[in-house]
Order: structure tokens, then sequence, then C-alpha cells
């Protein structure tokens, strides 16, 4: 039962990054996961490369991860952006001190993967972790948590 209310209530506030921190962003760095850039082709397979970072990042607590105010959002441009010239209109609505874009990779490797990551005081993008030669979609899950430590690194040295 409790988890059929959990569902819901996801279903209609959105993603989990809403029920991750209750901490204040002005204690904590504010990060937020866009949409991925590609992602409508391989969300009819199931697979789903934002809630896959979402979910990596959950618990992390040096940050405040903030799920995409999909309301808020309503005549932004907010899906295809893998670059930092298409999100200054997101950054009007929504203050975050880091941006995660990604994207699916590959023409003939539909399982390969990109994240960037923009640091927006200063509009400084960088690659982070990626990922090609994939077979399924648990594949991509996997290597997801296993690069878990470096993403954590590379936003940790966006931020410093």
């Amino acid at each position: 039962m409790i988890k059929l209310l959990l569902s819901l209530l996801l279903a209609f506030y959105g993603t989990v990054g809403q029920w991750i921190s209750p901490v204040s962003s002005a204690e904590k760095p504010t990060m937020m996961v866009l949409p991925c850039a590609n992602g409508y082709d391989y969300s009819t397979a199931g697979l789903d490369l934002e809630a896959e970072l979402e979910k990596a990042l959950l618990g992390e607590s040096d940050f405040v991860l903030k799920s995409v105010p999909y309301k808020i959002l309503m005549g932004v441009n907010y899906l295809g952006v893998f670059d930092k010239k298409y999100c200054p209109p997101i950054l009007e609505k929504v203050p975050v001190d880091v941006l995660i874009m990604c994207r699916f990779a590959g023409k003939n490797d539909p399982f390969g993967y990109e994240v960037r990551l923009l640091r927006t005081r200063d509009m400084r993008q960088v690659d982070s972790i990626q990922a090609t030669g994939l077979q399924t979609q648990e594949e991509v899950r996997k290597s997801v948590r296993e690069q878990k430590a470096a993403l954590m690194a590379d936003i940790r040295a966006l931020i410093e």
C-alpha cells in the first residue's frame, strides 16, 4: 500500500529529485539533472538516463539535488539541451549551481551515454562520465552506478 501511494505521489509531483533533501539551498550547492537530450527514442524502450543519474546521486550529503520543475519551465526549451549555449533561459527560471546534462551516444551503439556538467556562475562546461559498447539497458544502469564516484569527483572539482 505504501509503495502504491509513493508511486502515485511521484507520478503526480515528478521525479525522485523533489524528495531528496529538505536542506536549504543557501547552505549547500544545488544541482539539477536535465532531461536526456535525445532520450525520447530510448524512453520508449524503457530507459531513462535522467532517472538513473538522479538515483546514483541520491543520498549525497554535499549537495541539494533538485528535480526539473516542469511547470516553472513551461515555455522554455529544456528538451534536447546538451550544451551551455541553450542553458541561460533555463537558469533564468531555475537558479542552480550545477546543471547536469546527458545524452545517449553512438549511431551503431544504442547503449552508450555521455554526461556533461555546467557550473552556472561562470558557464564553465566540462565533460564528465561516459560509456560506449553497452549491450543492454541493465549494463547502462550498472555503468552509471559504477561511475558515480567519478561523477561526484567531477562535480566537486567544478564547484571549487
